[in-house]
């Protein structure tokens, strides 16, 4: 399965960003830029809940970085599967930093 974006566009911080929502109220932020842990060939994943990024999930305490696109497919399909978000507990108030959301919507 391909995962669609809810959003893409270029970030406050001249990132390219992929914003992906699931029904399990997680979500993802996919990045690519020069100043992102894969630089400008390969991505960078954060784990969303509540808007923000999500240092406690079973796949991560921070972001992944060096992710080819097949990776991050891969990546976004064990988000999706996560226990969903209101049994997860956690803390949703973190600072996003280079996951700050897009500057434009797509036209979906």
């Amino acid at each position: 399965m391909r995962f669609v974006p809810k959003s893409e566009g270029i970030n406050a911080v001249g990132n390219e960003q992929r914003i992906y929502e699931f029904a399990n109220g997680y979500g993802a932020s996919v990045i690519r830029g020069p100043h992102t842990y894969g630089g400008p060939e390969y991505f960078e994943v954060a784990v969303l809940r509540g808007g923000h990024i999500c240092y406690d999930t079973p796949i991560t305490d921070d972001v992944i970085g060096w992710l080819t696109e097949e990776m991050v497919q891969e990546t976004l399909g064990r988000i999706a599967a996560l226990t969903p978000a209101h049994e997860a507990g956690g803390n949703d108030d973190e600072p996003q930093g280079t996951h700050d959301r897009v500057d434009r919507k797509s036209e979906s």
